[in-house]
């Protein structure tokens, strides 16, 4: 299974606005998937916010999956309440994606 690794650093992300997929990505099981997703949620929930990114291992596979956030919480309060900017418009800016390390 993925495996969170520890953030070497604190950030103001929140990893709640849209999420995107790489094909490669959508390769994997549907389970591995969303076991990725709440990893990322419940990092945010005990931390509040976290780094723009995290990194996933697994222990059977060579390969790292990256979880980037778009971005600041703080950034999409303000476009959102006094940038005078619509929701759809910040929520086609402010997403997160889920993609293998040897994609970006």
């Amino acid at each position: 299974m993925w495996k969170l690794k520890p953030s070497l650093e604190r950030g103001g992300y929140t990893f709640n606005g849209p999420l995107f997929c790489t094909p490669d990505i959508l390769q994997l099981p549907p389970y591995e998937v969303l076991s990725i997703i709440n990893q990322i949620r419940d990092l945010v929930k005990r931390q509040g916010t976290v780094d723009y990114l995290q990194i996933l291992e697994h222990p059977e596979r060579d390969r790292k999956i990256y979880a980037i956030d778009s971005c600041l919480a703080a950034d999409r309060e303000y476009l959102l309440n006094q940038g005078g900017i619509s929701q759809k418009t910040l929520t086609e800016h402010s997403h997160w994606t889920l993609l293998f390390s040897d994609e970006y």
